[in-house]
């Protein structure tokens, strides 16, 4: 997409300055390089350029500034860029979980920039965004890292089952705790699909346990521009957000559960 379309709303008008301070009384500025590169947005000087080059930081100037217009392809556009930056920064800094756990992890962090950049009323955590975008993520990434390590993960479930000698063996998803370079380079066994299916009765509610089944079971995507491939949003009738908030509650119940078999 172009850069000149990202001009229509914010033609002629000064670059607006951040409004929070920081502890100290010092008010929050944003780094010249990415003042200048708005202003040659706004100016047509970047017109050649394509949105996917600009800095994360002048994508959320823009978002902001564009989140009332009625060009909704501009936002979606400039928002999906966005969100695959984020992605990476989670991927660069949450490794070592599992499936399951990193996915809650960037369901939770991905909800938190974009409640961020949309919101209503300024904040410091929103305006940090438009000052060090990486940072930030990576700050909040970090953060549910710290968190979940001292948690019992879905990868320490155990199902016991009969060997054919009789004896019990231990079905574990341990292989999935390694120091993976990539969570989607993640394989997950036959056997340890079934282990985690046979956690799911621990699941109280029907909606949550099927969204767990149909993200994480069988890979389905929340959304699709393909019509034909069944999406959870269509599915289920409901937002993303919503989506994410059944399975967060879905996870909660399974780690419940878990605490509960290592008392």
């Amino acid at each position: 997409m172009n850069i000149s379309r990202l001009r229509a709303e914010v033609a002629q008008v000064d670059i607006p300055p951040l409004t929070c301070t920081k502890r100290s009384g010092e008010p929050y500025k944003r780094f010249s390089d990415i003042e200048n590169e708005i202003r040659d947005v706004i100016s047509g000087d970047a017109n050649e350029r394509s949105i996917d080059d600009l800095k994360s930081e002048t994508l959320v100037f823009f978002i902001r500034r564009h989140a009332t217009s009625d060009d909704a392809d501009i936002v979606g556009h400039l928002v999906t860029v966005l969100g695959l930056r984020t992605a990476r920064v989670i991927e660069d800094n949450a490794q070592g979980f599992d499936s399951f756990t990193f996915d809650q992890i960037a369901n939770d962090v991905s909800s938190k920039v974009i409640e961020m950049v949309f919101e209503p009323a300024p904040s410091r955590q929103g305006e940090y965004l438009e000052i060090a975008f990486r940072e930030k993520v990576k700050q909040w990434t970090l953060n549910h890292v710290e968190h979940f390590k001292g948690q019992p993960r879905i990868s320490q479930f155990a199902e016991k089952v009969e060997s054919d000698t009789g004896l019990a063996a231990a079905v574990t998803i341990d292989s999935l705790d390694g120091n993976f370079s990539k969570p989607e380079d993640l394989a997950i066994s036959n056997e340890i699909v079934e282990s985690v299916r046979r956690q799911l009765p621990l699941i109280s509610n029907e909606k949550h346990r099927d969204a767990v089944i149909l993200r994480h079971l069988q890979g389905w995507p929340f959304t699709s521009t393909d019509d034909s491939r069944p999406t959870l949003c269509q599915q289920f009738g409901v937002s993303r957000q919503t989506i994410n908030s059944w399975i967060d509650k879905a996870f909660g119940e399974m780690r419940l559960a878990m605490e509960k078999q290592n008392d």
